[in-house]
């Protein structure tokens, strides 16, 4: 899901670990992780920050977990970044 950085402060939305994308990172390759996608492809690797996801042929930083349970704007988002 792509959003405003700004806008997981709205929502009060805090990572399990790392962080989230800032709003000064807007237009930058960052993205913060679903709990459920650190599961299934990193095995729950708390190593995962600062590793790289290829989106659309661009590769991407991991820079943060989302807690289990975070859901927005439903369950099968799994990339949060900004636009």
């Amino acid at each position: 899901m792509q959003g405003t950085g700004s806008l997981y402060d709205v929502l009060g939305a805090a990572p399990l670990f790392g962080r989230l994308p800032r709003p000064d990172e807007e237009n930058s390759p960052v993205v913060a992780i679903s709990f459920r996608l650190w599961q299934q492809r990193f095995a729950g690797d708390r190593a995962v920050v600062g590793k790289q996801l290829i989106l659309n042929h661009q590769p991407y930083t991991i820079v943060g977990v989302m807690p289990r349970g975070f859901h927005f704007p439903r369950p099968d988002i799994d990339l949060l970044t900004t636009l």
